[in-house]
């Protein structure tokens, strides 16, 4: 059964009429707004509230609730699973590439993988240590952690193209991320 009706008006709309809704439909919409802010990516425009905490208010607000109504709907949010979020990445092409064979020519291909969320400090020292996927053989580095060497399901290769030094790969790939603010796309050809 339909409990009492909640009557939310748009405003600046445009629109006379109302909506009509349950108080449980009211906050199943509330549980999805707050989970769609809570769960956003991106970066918003400098015109956006930026500040959740402010967002926050401003819904708690505009949907007339009460503090008890607010904090059971935040708990659920809070233990509801995370969004996954996947990134598409496609390798088009390289151009004049270094030669590395006899002939003039190399058989290039492309490595391309997630390397997984470090601080700001690790990412700083990877960038000093020009990281890279391949082995060096005449340089052997201890490793600080286990994040620096990859799984084999963050990684990607695209096919060899032999005796070129323009490659046309057009090759797509479709990579699971853990954290979308530290998480890093690397590639080597």
């Amino acid at each position: 059964p339909l409990e009492e009706a909640s009557d939310i008006s748009p405003q600046r709309t445009g629109h006379r009429v109302g909506l009509k809704m349950s108080h449980g439909e009211l906050l199943l919409l509330y549980e999805d707004v707050l989970y769609t802010l809570i769960h956003r990516t991106g970066v918003p425009s400098a015109t956006h509230i930026t500040d959740q905490d402010e967002m926050l208010r401003y819904l708690q607000k505009v949907f007339r609730l009460d503090e008890g109504d607010y904090e059971t709907v935040m708990h659920r949010v809070k233990e509801a699973k995370v969004p996954s979020c996947s990134l598409k990445a496609t390798v088009v092409e390289a151009r004049n590439l270094l030669a590395k064979d006899a002939n003039g020519f190399s058989d290039p291909y492309c490595m391309l993988g997630i390397t997984l969320g470090q601080t700001m400090r690790e990412t700083e020292e990877k960038k000093e240590r020009k990281f890279s996927f391949r082995k060096k053989k005449d340089r052997i580095e201890k490793r600080s952690s286990f994040r620096e060497t990859l799984p084999a399901k963050y990684l990607q290769v695209t096919d060899v193209k032999s005796n070129t030094l323009n490659p046309v790969w057009n090759q797509s790939y479709v990579f699971d991320l853990d954290d979308i603010h530290s998480d890093q796309l690397h590639l080597d050809i």
